[in-house]
Order: structure tokens, then sequence, then C-alpha cells
């Protein structure tokens, strides 16, 4: 295997505050001194949002997905080839009433920056059609606009065109689970979701010299778990975060990965950072955040 860790792709979802209402706000073009704000991404409008349903309009409305914080729950979305998905919307302003969706207040969306051009979009105010051209997962993005403003943007939803054999989408990891494998059963140690590792991560200490053996299981948006059993192209990877990192512990994609579990070395005392990865062929599909490990003479 060819492994060259900075061609490493993490998947980017718009970030966003701890609430939709602080999204919202956070878009004003600059403060009363006229100075600029940073420019964080996922900050678009100035309209404080507290609920944007994307809704079936060929299902008596029935809600598809939902914005939850800074991430959609309830997806993935899935547009047939050659066909149209006709999409509505029940927004809530931060005091919890109805937005209408009418003359003043109308919907759009458009493909994230990146992501692959595989449908057409057409807006008609209080609807989007969404027409499948070409199978395979893309990513959309979601505006609330106030007279052709825009005053909401949600962050990307991930978005099946066509249908799939497979029951997983791997372009759509939402969580995942590291397992200590030394006890019989192995022990959850720590669980990445929505971009962040849950509190409570406790990443077994390395001895010196000797190794730690981790699983991992992977999940979409849906909940299906995405095998890294030697059944599918995707295998659990781990690579040191940095090169300082590499002193402390020692990761040979060779000998470490064993496709649903890794091997991590001790090489002297200290802490140092892992990130975990989604590997398929010679990339990260995705990634996470760094996480600390311990390594012990004890």
């Amino acid at each position: 295997m060819t492994v060259d860790p900075r061609t490493a792709s993490r998947r980017k979802i718009l970030a966003a505050s701890s609430s939709l209402a602080v999204l919202g706000l956070a878009g004003c073009l600059g403060d009363e001194n006229g100075e600029e704000p940073e420019d964080d991404e996922g900050e678009a409008g100035s309209l404080a949002i507290s609920e944007y349903q994307l809704l079936d309009r060929d299902d008596d409305e029935a809600v598809l997905a939902y914005v939850h914080d800074d991430h959609w729950d309830d997806g993935p979305l899935e547009v047939p080839v050659g066909d149209n998905l006709s999409l509505g919307a029940y927004v809530e302003d931060e005091d919890g009433t109805e937005i209408e969706i009418d003359g003043s207040y109308t919907i759009d969306a458009e493909i994230a920056e990146g992501a692959i051009e595989n449908v057409a979009i057409e807006s008609h105010g209080d609807h989007i059609h969404v027409t499948g051209e070409e199978e395979g997962p893309t990513e959309l993005v979601f505006h609330l606009l106030e007279d052709d403003e825009v005053v909401f943007e949600s962050p990307e939803l991930t978005t099946m065109v066509g249908e799939s054999d497979e029951e997983y989408d791997a372009s759509a990891v939402n969580r995942l689970t590291i397992f200590d494998r030394s006890p019989d059963p192995h022990e959850e140690v720590a669980e990445y979701h929505d971009d962040h590792w849950e509190d409570g991560a406790d990443i077994p200490t390395i001895p010196v010299d000797d190794n730690i053996s981790l699983g991992g299981v992977f999940e979409d948006d849906a909940g299906n778990e995405i095998p890294v059993d030697g059944t599918s192209d995707y295998e659990l990877a781990v690579e040191p975060a940095s090169e300082d990192d590499e002193e402390i512990i020692s990761i040979d994609p060779e000998e470490d990965w064993h496709g649903d579990h890794v091997h991590i070395y001790g090489v002297e005392e200290g802490e140092a950072e892992v990130v975990f990865s989604l590997w398929h062929d010679d990339h990260a599909d995705w990634e996470t955040e760094p996480v600390t490990v311990e390594v012990s003479d004890d």
C-alpha cells in the first residue's frame, strides 16, 4: 500500500455555533467600529432560525430531514435519476413562530462547493425541485431568503442520486465508535459523533515497547454500519496527528492496519495525538479530529 498521510481528505461540514440563533446572527457584516468580523464557515444571513425542515411535497409533506445544531438529522436526501424530488420547507424563527414561505420569504438550494454536480436545482419560491442527472452522492446547501437576500444558510446535506445496492453511505460518516480489543467482550472506550469526540473518551494507556489494539465501527447518517471487515474497499486507519507525535508513538500502516482494527505502539513516555479515518485505497475519505493517547513505562 502506498501511503501519503498528507493526501488525506477531510469531509468538510459547514462549521456552526452551538445554536441556529447564533448561526443566523453571526452573518452581520461588521461591528460598531466598522471592523470586519472573522470569516467563519457557515455564517450566512441575519435571521435567527430555530427550525428548518425539508418536506416531501409528493408525500403529504412528510419531513425528510431537519437541521439540528450544526448538522442535519434524518438524511440523507434521496433523489431519483431522471426525475425530481419536490421539496417544501417548514421554518421557525428563534421565538418558535412559523415563517410563512410566500412572496417575501422564499427557499432555494445549491450544490455545495467541491461536491459532485449530478443534480439540477430549480427554485419556485415556496418549493424546490431537485432533479437527479447521474447516480452517486453529492452535498446540497439550503437557503431561506427574504426579498431575494439570503438570511439563513444550512449545513451541507448529503444527497444520494439513484438507487444503490449498498445498504450504507460511506460518503456520509456520522459516528465512529472505538473499542479496546483486549477485554472479551471488547470494551467501548471512545465515540466520535457530530464532528467531535464525546466526553469521556478514554483510550487505553500504551506501554513503551508494546502496543494497544483498537477496533472501530463506522455508521452513516442513517445509522447503517459501514463495513471495514474485508467485505468492502474500506478499512479503519489511524495516524499520528503530527511529526512531533511520532516521537511518542509508532504506527506502520503496512503492519498495524488490519481492516477492522489497528495497533498503536509506544516509543517513549508522554502524550501524543492520533487521527482516525475511514481509509479507501490510498486516501482517507473521512477523518476525525485528533484525540490524545498516553504512553507509559509503568
